[in-house]
Parts: structure tokens; C-alpha cells; sequence
């Protein structure tokens, strides 16, 4: 009897130890992806604290390229969440906003006007992303009820049963392990569901359909009952709910079906913008705040955003929560934001007395200054390590120095220094025998190699945790 009781101990135990170690391993291969680049606003949704959103946004690619929370947040303390995926159609907008409300309480809710042309996924990605995004739930079984049954022609052999289970997605990602299985990235976290996008479009203007088709389609029953279902769920729950159509080429048969379907809003009662006609207003120019002619990029996210954000502060009641520190999420998105700007549009135009005068006032820098004995030292950085404490003659003698928000953090050395910059990396600086003649690394990139002469200046932002400027100065 007891050697049988053992031996059931001993296949529970196995068994506990079986199914925690595959609960680990479905952790690091199970789908993460939501935007195609293993970002996912729902997981920062998820992590949020309870009741902090006050304005939450619904809608695809276009929606996550365009309105930026840092930006509602800075210019009138609106607290706001971006809840867009990628080809995210009405169906999963109403599961996923179900999902938030679970926890969040906005005061309003800002649908995309492209749920009313859109009904389809035409790229299986993306409905991937839609299906397996959301945690297990009732909200996420309906989804996937709803969607895989909907649209056969974009899952392949895969039935509904099949995306509850995630095996055959699962299975299917061995061979796509990258470091973001196991390290998230650390620029997307705080970003409360927006992403960057550098790119400019290489068109001039919109099509002319974009804005001078009269024709009105009327609604689709589907939409009506779409739209009817949400505003019943904004008196239940306390939101007021709007449509809102982002800067992007339409054509002909969109322009009208959103014609027709503003016109219902008007009688029912629901809020409407379209965006496409305030381009002027907001100094919207589409060569150089469009990424492609669907997606704006950063710059034209900051100019939507901010009309946007003045449009909700005075059509809706919406407080102003920056001095409130249950919202410091918002001041570290805001922070990211900042740095965001610094990397892509200060750096890069930035003389020598210009990254100098940034790498001793801004927070969160660590830069490497390696300096050649045999060389004048570059007046800019000479002040900056002066000002920082070093002497003339250290400096004359060469070398490299680490400096953390303007202050020398290390000094010279004949043996090799290890600054950690992040969880995971170090900046490295190895010296020859040679003073000046050092090899400097971030992890595994190299970045300064002895033959260098001059000054060489390595900037590295720690709230972004990537290299953000590399320059050799004569």
C-alpha cells in the first residue's frame, strides 16, 4: 500500500513538473505578435493599473500610426490608451473593448470610420493577431467564434477549435525564436499602444476621391447593429462613443460608404470627425507626414494627435490627470516620447557643440567620449569633460571617458571597464596598450575601433535602450 501511494506521489510530482515546464515553454513559443514585430499593445492593456484610461481607441494599423497617447498626455493631461491592431475590423473591436472595460472605465471611446467600408481580412496576419491576441476568456472564444467561422478564405485548414487550442499556431513558430521571445522591447512598453514609424510617403496629395465624392451609400444592416450594440454599451457602462476617420486616401466606393454612414450617425446621435477635411488646420502635409498612403508617420501623428486632443478637451468633460501619481505610466510614456523626438529629430542635425550640450543636460544618456592623444581635442567635447570635472592635462593624455547624465561615470583605464547600460548589456571599452587607442562596444556591437583618430563619441539612451548616435570627429 505505501509503496503504491509512492508511486502515485511520485507520477503527480512528475506530472506538476511535466506541466509547469510546458506552461513555461508555451510562454516562449506561443503567439505574441500584434503588429508584426512582437509589439503588443493588449499585453500594456493587460498591465495597466485599474481605471487610469479615460479615452480608449479602437481601430487597424492605421489607428496605432496615428494617434499617440504621450501626445494627448502632454498637451492636456488626457490619460488615453491605444488599443489598435493591426487589420482590427468591428467584430474584434467589440470583443476587445469588452476586454478593457473589464478594468478601465473611459469616458469616451474612439472607433475608426474604416470599420464602416472594412469587413474583411485579407492578410491572414492579421486576423491571427485579432484571434489570438486577447487572454483566454469568454470575450476571446466569441471572437474566435466570430472571426474564423467568418473569414474561411484567410485561416486555411484551421477551424475555430483549432484557434482556442493555439497548437497549430504555436507549432508553426519553432523556427521563428527570436530575443523578444525572451526580452521585450523595452521602446514599445510604455508607449500605451502607439508605434513609430520614421518612413515619408512618396506622394505629394490624396487622390481627389478622398474628399469630392457626394454620392452617399446608405448604412449596412450590419453596421447599424454594430453601432446600436456599442452606443447600448456606452449607457450602460458610462461612455460616450465617436467615430473618427484618421488622414488616408480613400477611394471612390470608401468616400461614399462613409458618406452614407456619417449620415446615420447624424440621426442616431453619434459623434463623428473626419480628419481627411481639417488636413489644413493641422498643417497636415501628406509628403511629409504620411509614412505610405494609409499610415501616418510620427511627425503626422503628433499634429493628429494634438487636434484630436484639443477637439475630445472641448466636446467632451475630460480632466486633466498630470499631477495625479496613479498616472506616472503616462509620464514614462511621455518620457519615451521625448527621447523618441531626441533620436530622430534632434541627433541627427546636431552639430559638435550641439550633441555635447545634450549629452550634459539630458537624462538618461550614457555617452563614451574616446579621445586620441596625438590629436586637438575637439573644443566641444574638451568643455563638456572640463565642465564634467576631468582636467586639462587627463585630457591631453587621451583615453575614453563614460559619462551618465553629464557626470563622469568612468575614467580612462589601462584594463578593460564594463558599464552596464541596461538588464542585459554592457558598454564595453577595451584599451591597448596605446592611450586613446580603445576599441568601444555596446553588447555586441562594435562601435569604436583603434584606428579611429580624432574624438569619437558614442551616445547611448537608456530609456530607449539602443545606440542612438555613433560619430568620429576630426
Amino acid at each position: 500500500m505505501r509503496a503504491k501511494l509512492k508511486g502515485i506521489l511520485a507520477a503527480l510530482i512528475f506530472l506538476l513538473f511535466f506541466f509547469c515546464g510546458l506552461g513555461i515553454l508555451y510562454q516562449i513559443f506561443s503567439w505574441k505578435d500584434t503588429s508584426g514585430d512582437y509589439y503588443s499593445s493588449i499585453n500594456q492593456m493587460y498591465s495597466m493599473k485599474p481605471d487610469v484610461v479615460d479615452v480608449a481607441f479602437f481601430g487597424p494599423s492605421a489607428y496605432y500610426s496615428s494617434l499617440n497617447p504621450a501626445v494627448f498626455w502632454e498637451g492636456n493631461g488626457i490619460a488615453s490608451f491605444n488599443a489598435a491592431v493591426s487589420g482590427q475590423d468591428r467584430n474584434a473591436s467589440t470583443y476587445y473593448l469588452k476586454e478593457l472595460l473589464k478594468r478601465q472605465s473611459p469616458k469616451v471611446v474612439v472607433l475608426s470610420a474604416t470599420y464602416l467600408y472594412t469587413d474583411v481580412y485579407a492578410v491572414e496576419g492579421n486576423l491571427l493577431r485579432n484571434t489570438l491576441s486577447l487572454r483566454e476568456s469568454l470575450n476571446s472564444i466569441r471572437l474566435i467564434r466570430d472571426l474564423s467561422s467568418k473569414n474561411a478564405a484567410t485561416r486555411g485548414e484551421l477551424g475555430w477549435k483549432d484557434f482556442v487550442l493555439r497548437w497549430p499556431i504555436v507549432h508553426g513558430r519553432y523556427r521563428e525564436i527570436k530575443e523578444a521571445d525572451f526580452v521585450p522591447v523595452q521602446e514599445y512598453e510604455d508607449c500605451l499602444g502607439f508605434i513609430y514609424d520614421e518612413r515619408c510617403c512618396e506622394m505629394e496629395y490624396f487622390i481627389p476621391s478622398s474628399f469630392d465624392v457626394t454620392e452617399a451609400t446608405p448604412i449596412s444592416s450590419d453596421n447599424k447593429l454594430w453601432l446600436e450594440e456599442l452606443k447600448a454599451l456606452g449607457d450602460k457602462e458610462g461612455f460616450e462613443v465617436i467615430v473618427v476617420s484618421v488622414p488616408t486616401e480613400l477611394t471612390k466606393e470608401n468616400r461614399a460608404c462613409l458618406n452614407g454612414c456619417f449620415q446615420y450617425l447624424d440621426e442616431v446621435g453619434i459623434r463623428w470627425l473626419d480628419l481627411n477635411f481639417h488636413l489644413e488646420e493641422m498643417d497636415f502635409e501628406v509628403a511629409y507626414d504620411m509614412a505610405d498612403p494609409t499610415h501616418a508617420n510620427t511627425r503626422g501623428a503628433e499634429k493628429i494627435s494634438r487636434y484630436l486632443s484639443d477637439y475630445l478637451l472641448q466636446t467632451f468633460s475630460l480632466p486633466d490627470r498630470r499631477n495625479d501619481e496613479k498616472y506616472d505610466r503616462y509620464e514614462r510614456c511621455l518620457t519615451t516620447y521625448r527621447h523618441k523626438a531626441l533620436e530622430t529629430d534632434v541627433l541627427p542635425y546636431a552639430d559638435d557643440e550641439g550633441l555635447a550640450w545634450v549629452i550634459a543636460n539630458q537624462e538618461g544618456l550614457v555617452a563614451a567620449i574616446n579621445l586620441h592623444p596625438e590629436s586637438e581635442p575637439n573644443p566641444a567635447f574638451q568643455n563638456l569633460l572640463l565642465n564634467a570635472g576631468v582636467s586639462a592635462q587627463a585630457i591631453s593624455a587621451g583615453g575614453t571617458w563614460i559619462l551618465k547624465d553629464g557626470a563622469v561615470a568612468c575614467t580612462p583605464s589601462s584594463k578593460p571597464i564594463g558599464y552596464q547600460v541596461n538588464a542585459r548589456e554592457y558598454l564595453h571599452v577595451s584599451p591597448t596598450e596605446a592611450p586613446g587607442h580603445d576599441t568601444v562596444a555596446v553588447g555586441k556591437v562594435t562601435c569604436v575601433i583603434p584606428a579611429n583618430q580624432g574624438c569619437c563619441v558614442v551616445t547611448y539612451d537608456t530609456v530607449l535602450e539602443k545606440l542612438i548616435d555613433v560619430r568620429e570627429i576630426k
